[in-house]
């Protein structure tokens, strides 16, 4: 998990470092064609390659809407870590979560009116391509590791839920740009999906269109929106306002604007205009436009996405070799004046240089300062992920634990009927069968060994029919025929050949355990069961070696 998120952490850092060198030196380089290369850089670190286009709400019939979600897929790559393969797509993010595959996805919110009651989401179409035979990676608490489930995962390739606020519901999609089969190895890239978002709401205000005078801005340049709103219902709609907001990737609103209170009879439509100032840095921004009613209520939303790009790059190149001089005659003092004056240029343009180099030098120093303490802020992220991971894992352990004495009970109910030796028996067979059982639920925490402890724990439990069969049969025989004949042999063999095979798993189980890359309360629940099955063979053994020990009066004449 720490190399999970260090990588993660490391693209980060890595990406803000580059933003930062490259806004450094659009703004301060004097070269005009390094200045368009800079620009055309920031815009591919920019751009997107998934886009999300969700409809304003349709009315459906009175009560009920519906709003369209449609997310298209324009690029991706992959790259390689370690042995593995990753799916890069421009705009999405991972989601890690322990024993699944490391996919993009895209999460899409929604805002609803804060009495609406959500129908359902569902998908209307979905166009897909299968792009190779990939090595995703999975994830567990020590990194990356190979899959360990069947089929195709994610299915259904969507999920949903909803959160309600003071002022409004939001509905969030999470959707797989990427299904992955680690049987397989196939790798399937959902390039259109179109959703369908039913809910009923008693609101009666739709919003019918929003759109922005461009989609693209420069810094400082002021935004202007139209928003068109009509009233469904049968009451006017008064003291409505419209509430215009720029939103960072992760949520955060960088500028907003607030409108005047307006209007909506019944049955009619209304267009707002509303103006927002920003000097924002380069990258891409969610326009969001909610309608506040008098109470302060969202009762209408609608969203797009636009681009704000910074400004140009100054032009300043050095005076051109081909600088038509005459140096004849009545033109040498002009030619030396402008020769000067060319010169003082030339030196007031190196000091801009220098001073602009030293802006450069300062900005790297921020951006050394801004990683060291980034970090320290991955740093402490790691710290509370271990921490999270670590009580996770004893809250599982400590399941297990309680699992095992349930069992217990619960098989002791069904003994009430067989005499004392037969409980005796198959209580100590069920001390291993139970400890097996919790050797499989160990199986996903265990990394890359869990398969073998898990066959080794089966071929354990498998043994413990025989010997609970031999064992009733040495029980049952008779004192007076022990005190003739002796123990039974044939059942002591039996017994003591299952003690042989299971010593030998017990040698596998305990290397495996030594060879865990997992965490401490994991091999300590793997050694406790481990030793309760090494006891239960303990007592096997013994039973064996006495039972054939036991010759009998008569027994001497055949054995």
């Amino acid at each position: 998990m720490r190399r999970v998120l260090l990588l993660l952490v490391g693209l980060m850092l890595l990406s803000g470092l580059t933003f930062g060198l490259q806004v450094s030196v659009a703004q301060n380089t004097n070269d005009t064609s390094e200045g368009d290369n800079v620009q055309k850089d920031l815009a591919e670190e920019n751009n997107p390659a998934v886009s999300i286009n969700i409809s304003n709400p349709i009315y459906v019939s009175k009560g009920k809407c519906k709003r369209i979600i449609e997310i298209n897929i324009t690029n991706y790559n992959i790259s390689k870590i370690d042995s593995f393969d990753l799916i890069n797509i421009n705009g999405s993010e991972y989601l890690p979560e322990f024993g699944y595959p490391l996919l993009p996805m895209i999460s899409v919110p929604i805002l609803l009116p804060k009495d609406s009651n959500i129908g359902d989401v569902n998908m209307v179409s979905n166009v897909s391509s299968m792009i190779g035979h990939y090595n995703i990676p999975c994830i567990n608490e020590s990194g990356y590791t190979s899959c360990n489930i069947t089929g195709t995962f994610p299915s259904p390739i969507y999920v949903y839920d909803v959160s309600e606020f003071d002022e409004y519901k939001k509905l969030r999609v999470n959707l797989a740009l990427v299904q992955y089969n680690p049987q397989t190895n196939e790798t399937i890239l959902n390039n259109y999906t179109k959703l369908e978002l039913t809910y009923q709401t008693p609101i009666t205000l739709a919003v019918t269109d929003f759109s922005s005078d461009k989609t693209e801005y420069v810094t400082g340049e002021t935004i202007n929106t139209s928003l068109t709103v009509e009233n469904v219902g049968s009451d006017a709609l008064t003291g409505l306002r419209a509430n215009l907001s720029l939103k960072d990737s992760h949520g955060i609103v960088k500028a907003s604007s607030l409108s005047a209170p307006f209007d909506v009879a019944s049955g009619k439509s209304k267009t707002v205009y509303t103006t927002l100032s920003q000097n924002l840095p380069h990258r891409s921004y969610l326009a969001e436009m909610n309608v506040k009613s008098s109470t302060g209520d969202v009762v209408g939303s609608s969203s797009n996405y636009i681009h704000i790009k910074s400004g140009g790059i100054v032009d300043s190149s050095l005076p051109s070799e081909g600088d038509n001089v005459n140096e004849t005659g009545s033109e040498t003092s002009k030619v030396k004046e402008r020769t000067q004056e060319r010169m003082e240029e030339v030196r007031q343009r190196m000091e801009r240089n220098q001073q602009n180099a030293s802006k450069v030098k300062k900005r790297m120093e921020e951006v050394r300062q801004r990683m060291e303490k980034n970090q320290e802020r991955s740093n402490d992220i790691l710290e509370k992920v271990e921490e999270r991971v670590k009580e996770r894992t004893q809250e599982r352990m400590e399941e297990i634990r309680q699992k095992m004495e349930r069992n217990q009970e619960r098989f002791n109910e069904t003994l009430e009927n067989l005499s004392e030796k037969d409980k005796e028996v198959h209580r100590h067979g069920f001390r291993v069968s139970n400890a097996v059982h919790s050797l499989l639920a160990t199986e996903n925490w265990t990394g890359g060994i869990g398969e073998e402890v898990s066959q080794i724990a089966q071929d354990i439990n498998k043994s413990v029919n025989k010997t609970v069969e031999a064992e009733q049969k040495i029980n049952n025989r008779g004192g007076f025929s022990k005190f003739l004949f002796g123990g039974d042999e044939k059942a002591a063999e039996k017994i003591q050949s299952q003690v042989n095979k299971n010593q030998q798993r017990l040698q596998r189980l305990e290397q495996s355990q030594q060879n865990c890359n997992c965490s401490e309360e994991v091999k300590n629940m793997m050694q406790e069961q481990i030793q309760e099955i090494e006891q239960e063979q303990q007592r096997l053994q013994q039973i064996a070696q006495e039972e054939k020990q036991n010759k009998g009066l008569l027994g001497w004449l055949w054995k």
